[in-house]
């Protein structure tokens, strides 16, 4: 069968949700980003910051950085919310000992798990974590986040 690209068709389009992502003019599912861990105290952090292996910056305040709030990201395999977790709490594991307290004494140690929201046609239903590494978390001392960001706009 051929058809005809230049006929127009009365079918109105659907109005777009403001701010919905799209791409090639279908939905964006919601997806996975990472864990980032956020440690705040009312001591300084720097023997934390200078023990953890991955990537970290802390927050900046009047151009100077803020040595009592640290957010680390992870590092390594990353594809999922069970191995993302599961590394940084390895990292931790391995903290030696002044670094061990200052993680002890902090006032909030927060798993912030992060989600891009999307537009598509289903939930999401793609972080999971097992009871081991939850329970490896609570250990810790630490609480757990979910962050979803809105749907990107149209480019």
């Amino acid at each position: 069968m051929i058809q005809n690209r230049n006929r127009k068709t009365t079918k109105q389009k659907k109005p777009r949700r403001p701010g919905a992502s799209r791409r090639n003019g279908r939905a964006e599912p919601a997806q996975f980003l990472t864990i980032d861990l956020e440690v705040k105290s009312r001591r300084s952090l720097a023997l934390l910051a200078a023990a953890l292996e991955s990537g970290y910056h802390p927050i900046e305040l009047n151009g100077q950085p803020n040595r009592r709030w640290l957010i680390m990201s992870a590092s390594g395999d990353t594809s999922t919310a069970e191995s993302t977790a599961r590394g940084l709490v390895k990292q931790l594991s391995r903290l030696p000992a002044a670094a061990r307290q200052c993680w002890n004494q902090s006032a909030t140690r927060t798993f912030d798990i992060g989600i891009q929201g999307g537009d598509g046609p289903r939930s999401f239903k793609e972080v999971r974590l097992t009871p081991k590494t939850l329970s490896r978390i609570a250990s810790l001392g630490a609480r757990i986040q979910v962050t979803v960001y809105p749907p990107q706009p149209a480019k």
